[in-house]
């Protein structure tokens, strides 16, 4: 008996995670929906990198590669094209698919495939998990590692199989540099998937012929086309072609509005309301990842979109910003404390035109760190154009003046942002500190009080004070501000006096009297609550 054709194929192997319970649960036609959804999304990445598809069992699918590398990356594009699908779907109507992938001789009969290499295959895809995709070493062996990153998962004993078997898994990391290509060139698209760039040119010249059919058969399962037809003469005029989209977009489905608009535009680049709905749906999709998953969702895929499409460009300052926040988190995380701010910096540097990166960067920094090492950070924000008038960097300004005098450098710095951005605020805010306030932040807005020549600097309680606060009055004229007067200005004396000795504005007087006074009546110092640099 002659012996079966072999072959050395990668087969892989997946399936719905959770199929068997969703069964007891939908209805038969829910399930037959279940299951065409899950055939419209594998399919087309399937025939993109020239799968073939032996059988499908229930939820599974059984399909062989001749390039280890081709089956690789189809594992990783279908849970691209999942995830994207999932973003924006109730989390019972998600699907979750495992990939599971081996490589060696298989026999071919009647379009099936046979031998240890399927039978390895199908034991890795009971323990792969849910969204991952795993393959065997000899998968690992075959293939190009430059273009999947992988790493081990060890060594897996399987029922019939006499040997240990090495497993790896394809390594997701949503801010990657794969993470980014992928998002540019997987496409989840109101025809279906659509896939570009992903293998060599000849795969792509191939691929535009899988898609045109895939686009077919999508078009008759889901019932979408949004391309025009000249109407006939007894019929209504066909709708706008931006309708759908914004149909889309209203319905709360942005990832897919914006497939659909941006797909219509590039054959109709005339069309501007179409480029309008794919820039709007893209800054809702972002924000729906930012609120709903995580930033660095979020960031890696605005990143490929604005890397892809040029029109997408405006939507820069919000993705730096998210950027910003997912690599300064990382910092915090990571380094040593005192390498933070340095590194940060460099961040900042990194992008010299950009006022949103240390913006954003102060922002996450404020809770960890002394206002003097995040004052600079505002300060840079403003210089380059953004954020004037900011209640974030007004607060900031306030803090440093609680904690530092007129003339140190960090209250030169705030007192400089309030000066030439702040105008209109500083001036109320420093009269009613000097009423209210106590201690640095009394001197501060005195200075300010002065430089404009405000009125309360011609009050004769409030002129002693001052001038005593910064070297110009007695100690007997000092003793008299905590002696004599109403008790809540003999209070703030004592505060204002307490600061300036504390800044060195004034000499301790040698009256014993006088230091017992101000140890009565001087406030407790600011508490910090940040850690320093």
């Amino acid at each position: 008996m002659p012996a079966m054709p072999t072959k050395n194929l990668s087969i892989m192997f997946t399936d719905i995670k959770g199929f068997t319970e969703r069964t007891s649960k939908e209805t038969r036609q829910g399930l037959v929906n279940l299951l065409k959804k899950h055939d419209n999304l594998l399919l087309p990445v399937i025939r993109y990198f020239e799968g073939t598809v032996v059988k499908t069992i229930g939820d599974a699918f059984l399909v062989h590669f001749d390039s280890a590398t081709d089956a690789v990356l189809c594992g990783l594009a279908i849970q691209e094209v999942l995830r994207k699908f999932n973003t924006n779907m109730p989390e019972k109507e998600r699907l979750k698919v495992r990939v599971a992938i081996n490589a060696g001789d298989v026999e071919l009969k009647d379009g099936d495939v046979l031998g240890e290499a399927v039978n390895i295959a199908a034991r890795l895809e009971g323990v792969t998990e849910a969204g991952e995709v795993y393959f065997t070493e000899a998968v690992y062996l075959a293939m190009n590692r430059k273009e999947v990153p992988s790493a081990e998962v060890g060594e897996k004993t399987f029922q019939g199989i006499p040997h240990p078997v090495r497993v790896f898994r394809v390594t997701q990391d949503p801010t990657s540099e794969q993470a980014r290509k992928l998002g540019t060139c997987v496409h989840l698209t109101a025809l279906g998937p659509r896939i570009e760039g992903l293998r060599d040119v000849g795969a792509q010249k191939s691929g535009k012929a899988w898609w045109l059919a895939a686009a077919a058969l999508a078009v008759a399962a889901l019932a979408v086309a949004f391309v025009w037809k000249p109407p006939p003469a007894d019929t209504k005029p066909a709708e706008p072609l931006w309708k759908r989209p914004q149909a889309l977009l209203d319905g709360g489905e942005p990832l897919i509005a914006h497939e659909a608009a941006h797909e219509l535009w590039l054959q109709h680049p005339e069309e501007e309301k179409l480029r309008e709905i794919a820039f709007e749906s893209a800054r809702r999709q972002a924000e729906f990842l930012e609120k709903e998953r995580t930033e660095e969702e979020a960031a890696a895929w605005l990143r490929a979109q604005v890397d892809a499409k040029r029109y997408l460009k405006p939507l820069e300052p919000r993705l730096l910003a998210l950027e910003t926040r997912v690599k300064v988190r990382n910092l915090l995380d990571k380094e040593r404390s005192s390498r933070v701010i340095e590194r940060t910096w460099e961040l900042v540097r990194e992008h010299p035109k950009s006022p949103e990166v240390p913006y954003e960067a102060a922002g996450l920094l404020e809770n960890r760190y002394i206002v003097e090492a995040i004052l600079p950070f505002y300060e840079e924000a403003l210089e380059r154009g953004g954020y004037a008038g900011d209640e974030r960097i007004f607060q900031a300004c306030l803090r440093s003046f609680e904690r530092n005098g007129p003339e140190g450098s960090s209250a030169n710095t705030a007192h400089d942002l309030l000066r030439t951005r702040f105008e209109a605020r500083r001036v109320p805010w420093a009269a009613e500190a000097l009423v209210k306030g106590q201690g640095l932040d009394a001197l501060n807005a005195w200075k300010i009080l002065k430089e404009v020549r405000h009125e309360l600097t011609q009050d004769e309680g409030y002129l002693r004070l001052f001038l005593s606060a910064t070297g110009q009055g007695s100690e007997a004229g000092i003793k008299a501000l905590l002696t004599e007067g109403p008790a809540d200005r003999r209070a703030q004396a004592a505060a204002v006096l307490a600061a300036a000795l504390k800044e060195k504005l004034i000499p301790m007087p040698q009256d014993g009297v006088v230091e017992q006074l101000l140890q009565q009546y001087a406030p407790k110092p600011v508490e910090e609550k940040t850690q320093g640099m």
